[in-house]
């Protein structure tokens, strides 16, 4: 199977690059590049009165806002292209000996290859033809790939509750909210397969998901900084990588000529919102202030543009436990309360950040820009997040009690600079530099070992033995370089560079966090009988370097009038961490030899777009290639940490089973059956040492490794679309989206003996409760296969998903407006759900894998978006935002180990067969936010000054989502009775996939989204 793969890709690499050679290698003077990460580029074609090519003319770009200016030269078919100009409005005008000079206006936008073409008559007239940015033309004619862009204009009076990054994201098409750590998942690839760039400067976190210093509930990046959004989804150009899904690119506001500035306060209180679903209050108070000034330093020459925004956020949490009212009667529920009382909680976020950005020009021919971020963030007690949200994205109830909670502060600082220099008016080069440093300590709030009662209660530490759960700090410093060169002749614009990334993190364990219990029920909590321990010894210590190498060439070559092909191809490697030396060679699990690198990444690509009839108003779009993700640092960290070798730094056990667990305290002189229920203990480390020293508890240390053929994950991609400008600034397209993932992470028990079909063995109540039943397989029939180890997880390029989807798009831009429409109707399927790869083993039964394939826990078959901005006479604005969704499918589990694997994820078997992996699906999401806002101009051109209001959900949907117990199916079939057992499917359980009880109300341990809320807004603007 894997040298099948590899004569696939390799066909596909060869069949790709002839066709990019095909273009390169035309002709001498042959340059590609399509738009830059930080910029746009203005291309055109100048022509006499009888269409005829006009060669050697002279064009002259100027940014009205700093009188920056380039020229070039048209050639023998009078085209030309002007690559890596700064966003903003130009003045394009045109000079040739013998034909009136003529002048149009265009307006440059991220990413944009605009269009600027000249008709040149003899006599010495003057035609001026304006394109302004609030009516510009919809169509851009040589661009093949399909992105989506949000304006200042939208940014700033779109209707945005909280102002954070990911409500305007999820306003383009194709992108929503991953659940597990709520990164941004474009085309439904997962979150971190994602690529995030500010100003073309990397903006990923190390350790987190998304963006640097994001919260789920605060701004982590100033909006007031930002000038424009734009999301690539698929098909991006070679000077992209880093990505199976898109590239969202985000550009910052410079000075200009002009002193500008504004000053804003936005809040939201609890008595301007509704109740949740629930009845629960949903906010205290939201506040949100900050503002923006930008102007000359030296005028023509340097510009100063900077903007602060804080917020100072609350809201109260109640911590309602999944107690019905019969088992709230129990001994287990007193036993429970008495522990961790139930009770309110202040949920707190509030935020800061400063964005500043200096532009100057060196000379004429060099312009240098460098810009200083910093931005913290603090959220504490945030149980619950809903990605669904579109608030503080904190619940209002949570089953985790106040002990389970930790402060979750987050500082990023950030340095960029940038020199663009234009060589000639063919050759232009573009240096960056950036460094960034993300600090994020994580402060525990409780005390003692976290206990789980399933689907009931949380309390205590979270804990740290297991990664990708919050107990454990972690700082990352991430160094990045990019050199990209342009070379421009009439027909062609040629792009080539290197980029490079060292991306240095640590991260520490909290020892005092090392421990977890977890109970089926309230019997075996009452009993004093967990099902499952964890715990992990040693400093907790990692530290580890990634380097990502990536070199690209890339060319927009219009080869014929209305026709442009776009060839790419990009190399990317990334030399990986290895594990520490061995200070315990005996006890690394014998698979942990080496992490291998990836220095195979090859990716040619190839678009076409094709103006159909040549006059701007129908445009195809096509294209295709190979595209790759990087692998996430903490999956190193997982491997490295705990193989077994290096008990100083890392050692974990995993116990299953109650009589395993009792005995295993037993060892080292602990009874749990007196031990306090709200202090259960943890071993000492010599308690661990003799633990792991005892021959009759050997085998219960788990073990990491990355696999020896580990690669980055691959798609295969393409699309093909069409759009049509029916009118001035009005255009409609329809796009198809194919993405083929492969190499996908995946968790997996290597440590396992061969099943035994459970129908073979002879059903015993006590002995052998899950024998006789066709259809399971069973695992705790014979020892391990390497008895020194528990559970041996490999971390594999395993799994894959396929994407397919149709975006219908509708976008307005006039000069009092805009509106766009996006509806999508996609089919999304995975080999498994897990976002970060290593977090958790998945699977139902790992002798039966094919059965994981199903719709991906991020399958919305149906989005559908819109948003406009409408001005009114007399200073009137109004703003609004529209999201309908399916529901996404869940998964059904029985809720207990049944073919003790030693892993909770069984699924229910009915009839003798499994249900499939996420067979159901939860309920969809809908939500109507509005903005109106008035100005007042203030005398002698002072400014002015403006007066919001903000209604978010404005119709009060409700938006309950399944949670906790109701995504739990219990067990299929089972056999009942005593003395004549029968064998009987005794599921589902009454609560599952249900959002109301018995008397018609809302079941609590279900999630309610946020309800309406109303925020009040002050902006002054000069």
């Amino acid at each position: 199977m894997a040298s099948h793969r590899y004569v696939i890709r390799m066909c596909k690499i060869v069949f790709l690059g002839a066709l990019l050679l095909a273009g390169i290698w035309r002709g001498p003077n042959v340059v590609w590049a399509q738009s830059a990460a930080a910029a746009g580029q203005i291309v055109g074609q100048v022509l006499d009165p009888s269409a005829g090519s006009v060669a050697g003319a002279e064009v002259t770009v100027r940014n009205t806002n700093t009188n920056h200016t380039r020229t070039a030269t048209t050639d023998g078919e009078g085209r030309y292209a002007i690559p890596e100009l700064p966003l903003g409005p130009y003045e394009v005008s045109v000079k040739a000996s013998g034909f009136a000079a003529d002048m149009q206006d265009a307006y440059v936008s991220l990413g944009a290859s605009v269009s600027s073409n000249f008709r040149l008559l003899v006599q010495p007239t003057t035609e001026t033809t304006e394109v302004v940015a609030a009516d510009a033309p919809g169509i851009e004619p040589t661009r093949s790939a399909t992105k989506s862009i949000l304006t200042d204009l939208q940014i700033h009076e779109l209707p945005s509750e909280g102002r954070r990054l990911q409500n305007f994201v999820v306003d383009t098409p194709q992108a929503l909210i991953e659940p597990e750590c709520r990164g941004f998942s474009i085309s439904g690839q997962k979150g971190i397969y994602s690529n995030i760039a500010i100003d073309g400067g990397d903006y990923d976190s190390t350790w987190g998901c998304g963006i640097r210093a994001r919260s789920e509930s605060g701004p982590a990046f100033s909006l007031g900084a930002i000038q424009e959004l734009q999301v690539v989804r698929n098909t991006f150009s070679a000077e992209f990588g880093r990505s199976t899904g898109g590239v969202i690119q985000l550009s910052t506001k410079s000075g200009t000529n002009s002193l500008h500035g504004t000053a804003f306060e936005l809040n939201r209180d609890g008595a301007l919102s509704e109740p949740d679903a629930f009845g629960h209050q949903a906010i205290s108070s939201d506040n949100q202030f900050g503002g923006s000034l930008g102007g000359p330093i030296i005028k023509n020459r340097t510009f100063f543009f900077t903007a602060p925004e804080f917020q100072i956020a609350n809201k109260p949490v109640q911590v309602l436990y999944g107690l019905t009212p019969a088992t709230s009667v129990t001994t287990g529920a007193t036993d429970l309360l008495a522990a961790a009382p139930q009770g309110t909680f202040n949920a707190v976020s509030n935020a800061q950040a400063v964005i500043t950005r200096i532009d100057h020009q060196l000379t004429q021919n060099n312009q240098l820009f460098g810009r200083f971020d910093f931005a913290r963030t603090l959220q504490t007690n945030s149980p619950g997040a809903d990605n669904l949200s579109t608030g503080l994205g904190i619940a209002t109830t949570s089953t985790a009690a106040a002990s389970n909670q930790i402060t979750q502060p987050d500082t990023n600082y950030t340095l960029l600079g940038q020199l663009t220099s234009t060589l000639s008016s063919s050759h232009l080069n573009e240096l960056r530099i950036q460094f960034s440093r993300e600090i994020r300590p994580r402060i525990p709030l409780g005390t003692g070992p976290q206990v789980s009662i399933t689907n009931i209660a949380t309390y205590g530490t979270p804990p740290a033995g297991s990664w990708g759960n919050e107990g454990f700090a972690s700082t990352d410093n991430r160094y990045q370089l990019v050199d990209n060169f342009s070379i421009v002749s009439g027909a062609h614009t040629t792009k080539f560079g290197v980029d490079y990334q060292r991306i240095a993190g640590t991260a520490l364990y909290d020892q005092n966090a090392g421990g977890a219990y977890t109970f089926n029920n309230l019997t075996d909590f009452a009993n004093h009988t967990p099902d499952l321990y964890t715990q992990f010894t040693g400093t907790g210590s990692v530290s580890l370097t990634i380097h990502e190498i990536a070199g690209y060439i890339q060319d927009e070559w219009r080869i014929l009038p209305g026709v442009t092909i776009n060839p790419g191809f990009r190399y990317e490697a990334q030399l990986n961490p290895n594990y520490y030396q061995a200070t315990n060679p005996a006890g690394r699990y014998p698979e942990a030899t080496f992490i291998p690198d990836d220095i195979r990444m090859l990716a040619p690509r190839l678009g076409v777009a094709w103006d159909v009839g040549n006059a701007g108003k129908t445009v195809i779009r096509a294209g295709g290639g190979l595209y790759y993700a990087p692998t996430y640092m903490s999956m190193f960290a997982q491997s490295v940490l705990f193989n077994g070798g290096n008990p100083d730094r890392a050692y974990s056990v995993s116990i299953t089973g109650q009589p395993a667990i009792i005995s295993a305290f037993q060892s080292v002189g602990v009874n749990l059956a007196t031990s306090p229920l709200n202090n259960l203990p943890t071993f000492t480390p010599s308690e661990f040492a003799a633990l792991l020293a005892n021959p009759n508890t050997k085998g219960l240390n788990s073990a990491s490794y990355i696999g020896p053929d580990f690669r980055n994950p691959d798609a295969l991609q393409w699309q093909v679309s069409g759009e049509h400008e029916i009118a001035r600034g009005v255009t409609v397209s329809e796009n198809f989206t194919y993405i083929n993932t492969n190499g996908i992470a995946r968790e997996r028990d290597t440590n396992l003996p061969a099943p035994v079909p459970s129908s073979s063995l002879a059903y015993n109540a006590s002995t052998c409760p899950y024998c006789g039943i066709p259809g399971l397989n069973l695992y705790n029939q014979s020892p391990r296969p390497d008895p020194a180890f528990g559970v041996a997880t490999i971390t594999e390029s395993a799994d894959h998903s396929l994407y397919r989807g149709f975006t219908t798009t509708l976008n307005v831009r006039r000069s009092h407006f805009t509106w766009d429409l996006y509806y999508t109707r996609s089919w999304n399927f995975t080999d498994e759900d897990a976002e970060r790869g290593f977090t958790s083993i998945r699977y139902d039964d790992v002798s039966n894998l094919n059965s994981e394939y199903a719709h991906s826990n991020i399958d919305e078959p149906n989005q559908f978006w819109s948003n406009g901005v409408y001005e009114f006479p007399l200073g009137f604005e109004a703003g609004f935002s529209t999201r309908f969704t399916s529901g996404r499918p869940f998964n059904a589990v029985t809720g207990v180990d049944e073919n003790g694997d030693g892993q909770n994820t069984d699924r229910p078997i009915i009839n003798g067969v499994l249900i499939p992996r996420n067979a159901y699906r939860n309920y969809g999401f809908k939500d109507i936010d509005l903005r109106v806002q008035k100005s007042f101009a203030l005398p002698n051109e002072k400014g002015t000054i403006a007066i919001s209001a903000e209604f978010f959900n404005l119709a009060n949907f409700a938006n309950v989502q399944l949670a906790g117990a109701q995504l739990t199916y219990g067990l299929g079939e089972q056999y009942v009775g005593t003395t004549n057992p029968v064998l009987v499917n005794v599921g589902p359980q009454p609560t599952f996939g249900q959002l109301r009880n018995a008397q018609g109300q809302f079941i609590q341990t279900n999630t309610a989204g946020d309800p309406f809320q109303a925020q009040l807004g002050l902006r002054f603007q000069f």
